[in-house]
């Protein structure tokens, strides 16, 4: 729905974990291959991870600030 049409402003969107509000880092790219789209972040450490762009692993967008809150199940940004 709406974060379809937010996706295409996303790249250079801040990160922050919504439990902590720690800085997990930026949005370089998105992956849009595949069915389920991966959002590229670099992390504050320089290394690169993908999350899904899961609808539910986003809990707040503030468009204008470009920072997005997300819940990222405990370990995904391990890999």
């Amino acid at each position: 729905g709406h974060v379809q049409e937010f996706y295409r402003g996303i790249p250079n969107c801040m990160v922050i974990d919504s439990e902590n509000e720690e800085i997990i880092g930026t949005i370089i790219d998105i992956d849009d291959n595949t069915e389920n789209w991966l959002f590229i972040v670099e992390k504050v450490n320089g290394e690169e991870v993908m999350i899904p762009a899961h609808e539910e692993f986003i809990t707040d967008i503030q468009q204008e600030k470009k920072i997005m809150s997300m819940d990222l199940p405990l370990g995904l940004l391990e890999l």
